[in-house]
Protein backbone atom coordinates (compact mmCIF):
# COMPACT_ATOMS: atom_id res chain seq x y z
CA UNK A 1 0.00 0.00 0.00
CA UNK A 2 2.85 2.34 0.91
CA UNK A 3 4.68 1.59 -2.34
CA UNK A 4 1.53 2.36 -4.34
CA UNK A 5 1.25 5.70 -2.56
CA UNK A 6 4.86 6.53 -3.43
CA UNK A 7 4.31 5.55 -7.07
CA UNK A 8 1.18 7.70 -7.19
CA UNK A 9 3.01 10.70 -5.73
CA UNK A 10 5.91 10.35 -8.17
CA UNK A 11 3.51 10.00 -11.09
CA UNK A 12 1.63 13.10 -9.95
CA UNK A 13 4.87 15.07 -9.66
CA UNK A 14 5.96 13.96 -13.13
CA UNK A 15 2.62 14.96 -14.67
CA UNK A 16 2.73 18.35 -12.91
CA UNK A 17 6.29 18.93 -14.12
CA UNK A 18 5.35 18.09 -17.71
CA UNK A 19 2.27 20.32 -17.58
CA UNK A 20 4.27 23.19 -16.07
CA UNK A 21 7.01 22.86 -18.69
CA UNK A 22 4.38 23.00 -21.42
CA UNK A 23 2.68 25.98 -19.78
CA UNK A 24 5.99 27.86 -19.44
CA UNK A 25 6.99 27.20 -23.07
CA UNK A 26 3.57 28.28 -24.35
CA UNK A 27 3.48 31.42 -22.19
CA UNK A 28 7.02 32.38 -23.25
CA UNK A 29 6.18 31.90 -26.94
CA UNK A 30 2.99 33.96 -26.62
CA UNK A 31 4.87 36.74 -24.84
CA UNK A 32 7.48 36.74 -27.58
CA UNK A 33 4.76 37.07 -30.25
CA UNK A 34 3.07 39.92 -28.38
CA UNK A 35 6.35 41.79 -27.92
CA UNK A 36 7.22 41.28 -31.58
CA UNK A 37 3.95 43.02 -32.46
CA UNK A 38 4.63 45.95 -30.11
CA UNK A 39 8.41 46.36 -30.33
CA UNK A 40 11.41 45.99 -32.58
CA UNK A 41 13.03 43.47 -30.26
CA UNK A 42 16.50 41.89 -30.29
CA UNK A 43 18.02 39.42 -27.81
CA UNK A 44 21.76 39.17 -27.09
CA UNK A 45 23.66 36.71 -24.90
CA UNK A 46 20.89 34.15 -24.43
CA UNK A 47 23.43 31.34 -24.71
CA UNK A 48 25.56 32.55 -21.76
CA UNK A 49 23.48 31.26 -18.82
CA UNK A 50 22.64 28.03 -20.65
CA UNK A 51 26.31 27.26 -21.31
CA UNK A 52 27.26 28.19 -17.73
CA UNK A 53 24.62 25.90 -16.26
CA UNK A 54 25.54 23.00 -18.51
CA UNK A 55 29.20 23.40 -17.56
CA UNK A 56 28.80 23.91 -13.80
CA UNK A 57 25.56 21.96 -13.17
CA UNK A 58 24.32 24.77 -10.91
CA UNK A 59 21.43 27.25 -11.15
CA UNK A 60 21.91 31.02 -11.32
CA UNK A 61 20.31 34.31 -10.34
CA UNK A 62 19.16 37.05 -12.70
CA UNK A 63 19.16 40.78 -11.91
CA UNK A 64 17.49 43.19 -14.33
CA UNK A 65 16.85 46.91 -14.59
CA UNK A 66 13.22 47.93 -14.11
CA UNK A 67 11.66 50.59 -16.36
CA UNK A 68 8.20 49.35 -17.25
CA UNK A 69 5.42 46.92 -16.40
CA UNK A 70 6.51 45.02 -19.52
CA UNK A 71 9.77 44.01 -17.81
CA UNK A 72 8.55 40.83 -16.03
CA UNK A 73 7.44 39.51 -19.41
CA UNK A 74 10.84 40.30 -20.92
CA UNK A 75 12.55 37.94 -18.45
CA UNK A 76 11.36 34.60 -19.93
CA UNK A 77 11.62 36.02 -23.45
CA UNK A 78 15.27 37.00 -22.88
CA UNK A 79 16.33 33.74 -21.21
CA UNK A 80 14.14 31.30 -23.13
CA UNK A 81 12.02 28.38 -22.00
CA UNK A 82 14.53 25.51 -21.93
CA UNK A 83 14.88 23.52 -18.72
CA UNK A 84 18.35 25.08 -18.18
CA UNK A 85 17.18 28.69 -18.45
CA UNK A 86 13.64 28.59 -17.02
CA UNK A 87 13.17 31.27 -14.33
CA UNK A 88 11.44 31.59 -10.99
CA UNK A 89 10.87 35.25 -10.13
CA UNK A 90 10.89 37.25 -6.92
CA UNK A 91 7.97 39.63 -6.45
CA UNK A 92 6.98 42.00 -3.68
CA UNK A 93 4.51 40.58 -1.20
CA UNK A 94 1.51 42.67 -2.22
CA UNK A 95 1.52 41.16 -5.75
CA UNK A 96 0.49 37.78 -4.38
CA UNK A 97 -3.17 38.76 -4.48
CA UNK A 98 -2.87 39.10 -8.28
CA UNK A 99 -0.67 36.14 -9.22
CA UNK A 100 -2.45 33.61 -7.01
CA UNK A 101 -5.03 33.23 -9.79
CA UNK A 102 -2.41 32.47 -12.46
CA UNK A 103 -1.89 28.73 -13.22
CA UNK A 104 1.31 27.27 -11.69
CA UNK A 105 2.14 30.64 -10.08
CA UNK A 106 3.70 28.87 -7.09
CA UNK A 107 6.15 27.24 -9.51
CA UNK A 108 7.51 30.51 -10.90
CA UNK A 109 6.97 33.11 -8.12
CA UNK A 110 8.55 33.74 -4.71
CA UNK A 111 7.07 36.58 -2.67
CA UNK A 112 9.60 38.61 -0.71
CA UNK A 113 10.32 41.61 1.47
CA UNK A 114 12.85 43.09 -0.95
CA UNK A 115 14.91 45.10 1.53
CA UNK A 116 15.16 42.55 4.33
CA UNK A 117 14.09 39.00 3.44
CA UNK A 118 12.95 37.04 6.49
CA UNK A 119 14.41 33.72 7.58
CA UNK A 120 11.49 31.81 6.05
CA UNK A 121 12.08 33.52 2.69
CA UNK A 122 15.80 32.73 2.82
CA UNK A 123 15.03 29.07 3.58
CA UNK A 124 12.47 28.94 0.77
CA UNK A 125 15.00 30.50 -1.60
CA UNK A 126 17.76 28.06 -0.68
CA UNK A 127 15.39 25.11 -1.11
CA UNK A 128 14.42 26.48 -4.51
CA UNK A 129 18.10 26.77 -5.48
CA UNK A 130 18.75 23.21 -4.27
CA UNK A 131 15.83 22.07 -6.44
CA UNK A 132 17.68 23.57 -9.41
CA UNK A 133 15.56 26.67 -9.99
CA UNK A 134 17.05 29.82 -11.53
CA UNK A 135 15.83 32.91 -9.68
CA UNK A 136 15.21 36.42 -11.05
CA UNK A 137 14.77 39.77 -9.28
CA UNK A 138 14.49 43.50 -10.03
CA UNK A 139 16.80 45.09 -7.42
CA UNK A 140 15.33 48.58 -7.95
CA UNK A 141 11.90 47.32 -6.95
CA UNK A 142 9.79 49.80 -8.93
CA UNK A 143 9.40 51.46 -12.32
CA UNK A 144 8.90 54.99 -10.94
CA UNK A 145 12.25 56.87 -11.03
CA UNK A 146 11.75 58.94 -7.88
CA UNK A 147 10.87 55.82 -5.85
CA UNK A 148 13.78 53.69 -7.01
CA UNK A 149 16.32 52.49 -4.44
CA UNK A 150 18.96 49.81 -4.12
CA UNK A 151 17.16 46.98 -2.33
CA UNK A 152 19.69 44.67 -0.67
CA UNK A 153 17.66 41.47 -0.77
CA UNK A 154 19.56 39.89 -3.66
CA UNK A 155 22.89 40.39 -1.84
CA UNK A 156 21.53 38.77 1.34
CA UNK A 157 20.30 35.82 -0.70
CA UNK A 158 23.54 35.04 -2.57
CA UNK A 159 25.57 35.49 0.62
CA UNK A 160 23.33 33.12 2.58
CA UNK A 161 23.38 30.56 -0.23
CA UNK A 162 27.19 30.66 -0.27
CA UNK A 163 27.45 30.31 3.52
CA UNK A 164 24.89 27.51 3.89
CA UNK A 165 25.61 25.45 0.76
CA UNK A 166 29.29 26.33 0.13
CA UNK A 167 28.35 27.04 -3.49
CA UNK A 168 28.88 30.34 -5.27
CA UNK A 169 25.91 31.13 -7.45
CA UNK A 170 26.41 33.77 -10.17
CA UNK A 171 24.17 36.69 -11.06
CA UNK A 172 23.49 37.09 -14.78
CA UNK A 173 22.70 40.77 -15.43
CA UNK A 174 19.98 41.72 -17.90
CA UNK A 175 19.92 45.21 -19.38
CA UNK A 176 16.67 46.20 -21.09
CA UNK A 177 17.89 48.89 -23.48
CA UNK A 178 15.42 51.08 -25.33
CA UNK A 179 15.45 53.72 -28.04
CA UNK A 180 13.00 55.60 -30.22
CA UNK A 181 10.37 56.21 -27.53
CA UNK A 182 9.62 57.48 -24.01
CA UNK A 183 9.50 53.84 -22.90
CA UNK A 184 9.55 53.35 -19.17
CA UNK A 185 8.00 56.68 -18.25
CA UNK A 186 4.72 56.50 -16.31
CA UNK A 187 2.94 58.61 -18.96
CA UNK A 188 4.42 57.49 -22.28
CA UNK A 189 2.96 57.87 -25.77
CA UNK A 190 1.16 54.55 -26.16
CA UNK A 191 0.63 54.90 -29.92
CA UNK A 192 4.41 54.44 -30.27
CA UNK A 193 3.88 50.80 -29.32
CA UNK A 194 1.13 50.31 -31.89
CA UNK A 195 3.40 51.75 -34.59
CA UNK A 196 6.35 49.58 -33.44
CA UNK A 197 8.52 52.67 -32.93
CA UNK A 198 9.99 51.25 -29.74
CA UNK A 199 13.30 49.45 -30.15
CA UNK A 200 14.14 46.98 -27.38
CA UNK A 201 17.45 45.21 -26.82
CA UNK A 202 17.52 42.47 -24.20
CA UNK A 203 21.21 42.17 -23.32
CA UNK A 204 22.45 39.39 -21.02
CA UNK A 205 25.90 40.05 -19.62
CA UNK A 206 28.64 37.82 -18.22
CA UNK A 207 28.14 36.27 -14.76
CA UNK A 208 28.82 38.42 -11.68
CA UNK A 209 29.73 36.87 -8.33
CA UNK A 210 29.35 38.06 -4.74
CA UNK A 211 33.11 38.47 -4.38
CA UNK A 212 33.17 40.79 -7.42
CA UNK A 213 30.64 43.15 -5.85
CA UNK A 214 32.15 42.93 -2.36
CA UNK A 215 35.55 44.11 -3.66
CA UNK A 216 34.01 47.43 -4.70
CA UNK A 217 33.16 48.29 -1.07
CA UNK A 218 36.34 49.91 0.26
CA UNK A 219 35.14 50.73 3.77
CA UNK A 220 35.09 47.43 5.68
CA UNK A 221 33.56 48.98 8.82
CA UNK A 222 30.23 50.15 7.40
CA UNK A 223 27.01 48.51 8.60
CA UNK A 224 25.65 45.56 6.64
CA UNK A 225 22.58 47.34 5.25
CA UNK A 226 24.76 50.12 3.82
CA UNK A 227 27.20 47.57 2.41
CA UNK A 228 24.38 45.67 0.70
CA UNK A 229 23.02 48.90 -0.78
CA UNK A 230 26.46 49.82 -2.16
CA UNK A 231 26.87 46.36 -3.68
CA UNK A 232 23.46 46.60 -5.34
CA UNK A 233 24.34 50.05 -6.70
CA UNK A 234 27.48 48.55 -8.23
CA UNK A 235 25.40 45.71 -9.68
CA UNK A 236 22.96 48.19 -11.24
CA UNK A 237 25.88 50.20 -12.63
CA UNK A 238 27.26 47.07 -14.31
CA UNK A 239 23.82 46.22 -15.70
CA UNK A 240 23.53 49.68 -17.27
CA UNK A 241 26.89 49.22 -19.05
CA UNK A 242 25.97 46.00 -20.88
Amino acid sequence: MCSLKIIFQKTKQTINSVLYAGFYRTATYLLFLIFRLLFQIRIYGQEKPILWRKQHKLPFLVAACHKSYFDPGFLPVAFGSSSESRLKCFAKNNLKIIFQFVPFSSRFMIYINRDNPGISTIKKTILSIKDGNNLAIFPEGTTIPENKRAYGGIITIIKQIKELTNKEIPIFPLNIKTSGSPYGRPKGKWYYYLLRKVKIELRIGDPIFYRDLEKTVKDKKIINSKKRAMMVEELLRRISQI
